[in-house]
Protein backbone atom coordinates (compact mmCIF):
# COMPACT_ATOMS: atom_id res chain seq x y z
CA UNK A 1 0.00 0.00 0.00
CA UNK A 2 1.59 3.55 -0.91
CA UNK A 3 1.81 6.23 1.12
CA UNK A 4 0.42 9.20 -1.32
CA UNK A 5 -0.83 11.66 0.84
CA UNK A 6 -4.43 10.70 0.27
CA UNK A 7 -6.85 9.65 2.51
CA UNK A 8 -7.55 5.64 3.63
CA UNK A 9 -10.42 5.55 1.39
CA UNK A 10 -8.67 6.90 -1.36
CA UNK A 11 -5.17 4.43 -0.75
CA UNK A 12 -7.82 1.69 0.01
CA UNK A 13 -9.98 1.65 -3.07
CA UNK A 14 -6.31 1.99 -5.00
CA UNK A 15 -4.62 -0.68 -3.81
CA UNK A 16 -7.52 -3.11 -2.50
CA UNK A 17 -7.03 -5.59 -5.35
CA UNK A 18 -3.65 -5.91 -4.69
CA UNK A 19 -4.21 -6.01 -1.20
CA UNK A 20 -6.85 -8.73 -1.35
CA UNK A 21 -4.78 -10.86 -3.61
CA UNK A 22 -1.30 -10.77 -0.65
CA UNK A 23 -4.37 -11.82 1.69
CA UNK A 24 -5.18 -14.34 0.05
CA UNK A 25 -1.65 -14.93 -0.54
CA UNK A 26 -1.14 -15.04 2.69
CA UNK A 27 -3.73 -17.60 3.82
CA UNK A 28 -2.59 -20.04 1.49
CA UNK A 29 1.13 -19.81 2.46
CA UNK A 30 -0.06 -20.52 6.02
CA UNK A 31 -2.48 -23.11 4.97
CA UNK A 32 0.88 -24.97 3.54
CA UNK A 33 3.39 -24.19 6.09
CA UNK A 34 1.03 -25.61 8.48
CA UNK A 35 1.29 -28.93 6.70
CA UNK A 36 5.13 -28.76 6.74
CA UNK A 37 6.92 -31.26 9.31
CA UNK A 38 10.85 -29.80 8.32
CA UNK A 39 11.73 -26.13 8.46
CA UNK A 40 15.46 -25.96 7.58
CA UNK A 41 17.22 -22.92 7.75
CA UNK A 42 16.40 -21.99 4.19
CA UNK A 43 12.89 -21.40 5.29
CA UNK A 44 13.12 -19.62 8.34
CA UNK A 45 14.96 -16.48 9.87
CA UNK A 46 17.94 -16.47 12.21
CA UNK A 47 15.88 -15.35 15.13
CA UNK A 48 13.42 -18.03 14.58
CA UNK A 49 16.10 -21.03 14.07
CA UNK A 50 17.70 -19.59 17.60
CA UNK A 51 14.23 -19.34 19.33
CA UNK A 52 13.81 -23.14 18.21
CA UNK A 53 17.04 -24.37 19.66
CA UNK A 54 15.95 -22.25 22.57
CA UNK A 55 12.65 -24.65 23.44
CA UNK A 56 14.89 -27.11 24.99
CA UNK A 57 16.39 -24.72 27.98
CA UNK A 58 12.62 -24.28 29.79
CA UNK A 59 10.28 -26.12 30.67
CA UNK A 60 7.87 -23.35 30.52
CA UNK A 61 6.12 -22.87 27.15
CA UNK A 62 5.77 -18.77 28.33
CA UNK A 63 8.85 -18.84 29.09
CA UNK A 64 9.77 -19.90 25.31
CA UNK A 65 6.85 -18.60 23.53
CA UNK A 66 6.10 -15.02 24.94
CA UNK A 67 4.58 -13.15 22.09
CA UNK A 68 1.13 -14.12 23.72
CA UNK A 69 1.37 -13.06 27.13
CA UNK A 70 2.73 -9.39 25.05
CA UNK A 71 1.06 -6.07 25.56
CA UNK A 72 0.88 -5.88 21.63
CA UNK A 73 -0.41 -8.82 20.48
CA UNK A 74 -3.19 -8.33 23.49
CA UNK A 75 -3.83 -4.96 22.00
CA UNK A 76 -3.78 -5.41 18.22
CA UNK A 77 -6.05 -8.29 19.16
CA UNK A 78 -8.34 -6.50 21.15
CA UNK A 79 -8.42 -3.88 18.94
CA UNK A 80 -9.24 -6.52 15.74
CA UNK A 81 -12.17 -8.26 18.22
CA UNK A 82 -13.69 -5.00 18.54
CA UNK A 83 -13.64 -4.15 14.56
CA UNK A 84 -15.13 -7.59 14.02
CA UNK A 85 -18.38 -7.40 17.20
CA UNK A 86 -19.06 -3.98 16.19
CA UNK A 87 -18.84 -4.53 12.52
CA UNK A 88 -18.94 -0.09 12.24
CA UNK A 89 -17.28 0.98 9.19
CA UNK A 90 -13.85 2.43 9.19
CA UNK A 91 -13.18 6.58 9.77
CA UNK A 92 -11.86 7.24 6.02
CA UNK A 93 -10.88 10.30 6.37
CA UNK A 94 -7.95 12.61 6.71
CA UNK A 95 -4.56 11.58 5.71
CA UNK A 96 -3.57 8.24 6.06
CA UNK A 97 -0.39 8.35 7.63
CA UNK A 98 -2.63 9.89 10.48
CA UNK A 99 -5.73 7.30 10.03
CA UNK A 100 -5.43 4.86 13.04
CA UNK A 101 -7.52 2.31 10.98
CA UNK A 102 -4.32 1.79 8.54
CA UNK A 103 -2.29 1.94 11.23
CA UNK A 104 -4.10 -1.05 12.90
CA UNK A 105 -4.29 -2.82 9.37
CA UNK A 106 -0.19 -2.68 9.32
CA UNK A 107 -0.17 -3.87 12.62
CA UNK A 108 -2.63 -6.73 12.07
CA UNK A 109 -0.27 -8.05 9.19
CA UNK A 110 2.97 -7.89 10.89
CA UNK A 111 0.92 -9.61 13.72
CA UNK A 112 0.63 -12.79 11.48
CA UNK A 113 3.99 -13.22 10.49
CA UNK A 114 4.84 -13.44 14.07
CA UNK A 115 1.94 -15.79 15.01
CA UNK A 116 3.47 -18.10 12.34
CA UNK A 117 6.32 -17.93 13.94
CA UNK A 118 5.39 -18.83 17.31
CA UNK A 119 2.78 -22.13 16.29
CA UNK A 120 5.97 -23.39 14.93
CA UNK A 121 8.08 -22.60 18.27
CA UNK A 122 5.40 -23.66 19.96
CA UNK A 123 5.03 -26.96 18.07
CA UNK A 124 8.35 -28.21 18.38
CA UNK A 125 7.96 -27.30 22.23
CA UNK A 126 5.31 -29.64 22.07
CA UNK A 127 6.66 -32.05 20.07
CA UNK A 128 9.83 -32.74 22.12
CA UNK A 129 7.78 -33.35 25.80
CA UNK A 130 5.50 -35.46 24.01
CA UNK A 131 7.50 -37.67 22.28
CA UNK A 132 8.16 -39.23 26.15
CA UNK A 133 4.19 -40.65 25.91
CA UNK A 134 4.23 -40.90 21.96
CA UNK A 135 7.11 -40.84 19.80
CA UNK A 136 5.32 -41.63 16.88
CA UNK A 137 2.64 -39.55 16.67
CA UNK A 138 5.02 -36.77 14.97
CA UNK A 139 5.16 -38.25 11.85
CA UNK A 140 1.62 -39.51 11.64
CA UNK A 141 0.14 -35.51 12.12
CA UNK A 142 2.22 -33.23 10.48
CA UNK A 143 -0.11 -30.53 10.83
CA UNK A 144 0.56 -28.30 14.03
CA UNK A 145 -2.63 -27.38 14.57
CA UNK A 146 -4.10 -31.22 14.39
CA UNK A 147 -1.66 -32.62 16.17
CA UNK A 148 -1.77 -29.98 19.62
CA UNK A 149 -5.73 -31.35 18.92
CA UNK A 150 -5.00 -34.77 18.71
CA UNK A 151 -2.46 -34.56 22.13
CA UNK A 152 -4.80 -32.52 24.03
CA UNK A 153 -7.56 -35.51 23.11
CA UNK A 154 -5.07 -38.37 23.77
CA UNK A 155 -3.65 -37.04 26.76
CA UNK A 156 -1.93 -39.97 28.88
CA UNK A 157 -4.64 -42.54 27.80
CA UNK A 158 -3.20 -45.39 26.22
CA UNK A 159 -6.59 -47.63 25.42
CA UNK A 160 -7.71 -46.14 21.68
CA UNK A 161 -10.18 -48.33 21.30
CA UNK A 162 -13.16 -45.75 21.82
CA UNK A 163 -11.33 -42.92 21.25
CA UNK A 164 -12.61 -40.62 18.81
CA UNK A 165 -9.97 -38.17 16.50
CA UNK A 166 -11.53 -38.12 13.59
CA UNK A 167 -13.10 -35.04 13.70
CA UNK A 168 -9.70 -33.82 13.65
CA UNK A 169 -7.88 -35.82 11.19
CA UNK A 170 -8.90 -38.20 8.25
CA UNK A 171 -10.32 -41.28 9.17
CA UNK A 172 -7.32 -43.54 7.92
CA UNK A 173 -5.49 -41.38 9.88
CA UNK A 174 -7.07 -42.37 12.68
CA UNK A 175 -6.32 -45.80 11.94
CA UNK A 176 -2.90 -45.24 11.62
CA UNK A 177 -3.04 -43.51 15.20
CA UNK A 178 -4.34 -45.75 16.92
CA UNK A 179 -2.23 -49.11 15.70
CA UNK A 180 0.67 -47.08 16.52
CA UNK A 181 -0.80 -46.16 20.07
CA UNK A 182 -1.16 -49.91 20.77
CA UNK A 183 2.56 -50.20 20.27
CA UNK A 184 3.73 -47.58 20.98
CA UNK A 185 7.53 -47.41 22.69
CA UNK A 186 6.30 -44.24 24.79
CA UNK A 187 5.54 -43.87 28.58
CA UNK A 188 2.94 -42.11 30.43
CA UNK A 189 4.11 -38.52 31.52
CA UNK A 190 4.01 -37.60 34.94
CA UNK A 191 0.95 -35.25 35.81
CA UNK A 192 3.57 -31.93 36.21
CA UNK A 193 4.99 -32.64 32.42
CA UNK A 194 1.18 -33.17 31.27
CA UNK A 195 0.10 -30.26 32.56
CA UNK A 196 2.96 -28.75 30.29
CA UNK A 197 1.90 -30.38 27.04
CA UNK A 198 -1.56 -29.32 27.44
CA UNK A 199 -0.35 -25.30 28.35
CA UNK A 200 0.86 -25.43 24.98
CA UNK A 201 -1.73 -27.65 23.19
CA UNK A 202 -4.06 -24.96 24.52
CA UNK A 203 -1.16 -22.11 23.64
CA UNK A 204 -1.12 -23.27 19.44
CA UNK A 205 -4.73 -23.37 19.50
CA UNK A 206 -4.98 -19.79 21.00
CA UNK A 207 -2.51 -18.38 18.52
CA UNK A 208 -4.37 -19.86 15.72
CA UNK A 209 -7.92 -18.35 16.63
CA UNK A 210 -6.20 -15.14 17.19
CA UNK A 211 -4.99 -15.68 13.07
CA UNK A 212 -8.08 -16.45 12.23
CA UNK A 213 -9.60 -12.72 13.69
CA UNK A 214 -7.12 -11.15 12.18
CA UNK A 215 -7.60 -12.62 8.51
CA UNK A 216 -11.44 -12.25 9.13
CA UNK A 217 -10.98 -8.31 10.22
CA UNK A 218 -8.67 -7.88 7.09
CA UNK A 219 -11.04 -9.40 4.65
CA UNK A 220 -14.24 -7.35 5.97
CA UNK A 221 -11.92 -4.29 5.63
CA UNK A 222 -10.99 -5.22 1.88
CA UNK A 223 -14.75 -6.25 1.18
CA UNK A 224 -16.08 -2.89 2.81
CA UNK A 225 -14.38 -1.01 0.91
CA UNK A 226 -15.15 -3.35 -2.25
CA UNK A 227 -18.58 -2.58 -1.73
CA UNK A 228 -18.37 1.34 -1.16
CA UNK A 229 -16.62 1.50 -4.81
CA UNK A 230 -19.38 -0.67 -6.67
CA UNK A 231 -21.91 1.15 -5.25
CA UNK A 232 -19.96 4.77 -6.48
Amino acid sequence: MSFGGGTLADELLNDSDDEMEQVEIKKEEEDDDDNDEVMGPSSIDDDLEAKLRDTVKSDDIYQVATLISSDRYKSVFQRVQEKIDTGAPMDTTGLIEDNPEYHLIVESNALVTEINNEITIVHKFLRDRYAKKFPELESLVLNPLDYARVVRRIGNQTDMAHMNLADIIPAATVMIVSTAASITTGSALEDDELSRVFASCDMCLSLDECRTKVFIFLYLIFFYFKISYLLL
